[in-house]
């Protein structure tokens, strides 16, 4: 029989023998090893007749498995059944991973959004109960801790009150019963929501899509735009967002000037455009989405082309028919029909 007590690196466990026969016991073995690795064993040879023994030195919040045996003159009692006991929970080791996100909220009030990885992630040391956030301009002068709901790794934190300009330190650290852990810190350089760029504008690259005769079936559109007018932080680039119809969007960066080309586009397709600046934390909405059509481009062949021989009298002709191209990219102005 056996018991056991554990604190977060130490197991104490006690045990009876319930026959020894009429020789004494010599030695006691006692083994162990961490239950989920399934290793090899750390063996303690205890001599004498004792009861009870302290493993220390034990990770926290870990499960171990242990056995008991007894030696006398004639041998070995083999292992009692193995017992599983957990090391207690101790406070955790830093979130992983820190990062810090300008976003705005349906409000329109600045948020910096908060995300991060669990601490102690291969080998927990606790059940984390939530996370507490705190910031300041320092270290030195951090504020009261702010719970989030659970143990979930994300958090929004109202940037309303910051001043633009400023960096501000921002503290994360998990709690769990054994109390709050080591603390993660990030630094934010604090910048305003930036105003969408002015005088954006979008133009055909080419008034034909047929580049080629490789290719015929691509345009391409020129976009430009002024810097945002007033407070801005320091912008850093641009992203435009451009989609045609109802096929999803998609966007180009740009971080060098105020203009660009959208190239690989469907001929005769209505594509609407906008343009955002950003700056190291926040972006700006898009400019008023403005909509152009691409220029046309090469229609695919006709099709079902068909000739009958029409005989009048001394006269032969030949009627064509045909029907127009699956994909005209653009208003079919007119045919032309080669003969030899």
């Amino acid at each position: 029989d056996s018991g056991h007590t554990s604190t977060q690196t130490s197991i104490s466990v006690t045990w009876t023998f319930p026959y020894v026969g009429n020789l004494p016991i010599t030695q006691v073995q006692l083994r162990y090893r961490e239950t989920a690795l399934s290793g090899p064993w750390t063996t303690v040879p205890l001599t004498g007749s004792p009861n009870s023994y302290s493993i220390t030195g034990l990770e926290p919040f870990t499960f171990y498995t242990i056995t008991v045996s007894a030696t006398n003159a004639l041998g070995d009692s083999g292992a009692s059944a193995p017992v599983n006991v957990r090391t207690a929970e101790s406070t955790p080791g830093k979130v992983t991973d820190l990062q810090a996100e300008g976003t705005v909220s349906s409000d329109s009030n600045p948020q910096i959004r908060l995300t991060w990885g669990p601490p102690d992630a291969e080998k927990p040391k606790g059940i984390i109960l939530y996370y507490q956030v705190a910031y300041g301009v320092d270290e030195d002068s951090i504020g009261g801790p702010q719970n989030t709901v659970g143990n979930q790794t994300t958090y929004l934190l109202d940037a309303s009150t910051l001043v633009a300009g400023s960096t501000y330190s921002i503290q994360v650290w998990g709690v769990t019963n054994a109390g709050a852990g080591e603390k993660e810190t990030t630094t934010v350089a604090f910048q305003p929501v930036p105003n969408p760029p002015s005088g954006v504008g979008v133009a055909n690259v080419r008034d034909c899509a047929c580049v080629s005769v490789d290719v015929t079936d691509r345009a391409a559109l020129t976009v430009s735009w002024n810097p945002p007018d007033g407070e801005n932080g320091d912008i850093i680039g641009y992203r435009i967002f451009y989609s045609r119809g109802d096929t999803g969007g998609e966007v180009q960066t740009v971080t060098d000037g105020t203009s660009a080309q959208l190239d690989d586009l469907h001929p005769a397709s209505k594509y609407t455009v906008t343009v955002a600046a950003y700056n190291s934390l926040f972006s700006s909405t898009g400019n008023e989405l403005l909509t152009v059509d691409t220029a046309d481009g090469c229609p695919a062949p006709p099709n079902d082309v068909n000739a009958v021989q029409v005989s009048n009298g001394s006269t032969v002709h030949c009627n064509i028919n045909w029907s127009a191209p699956v994909m005209t990219n653009g208003d079919v102005r007119s045919y032309t029909v080669h003969y030899r």
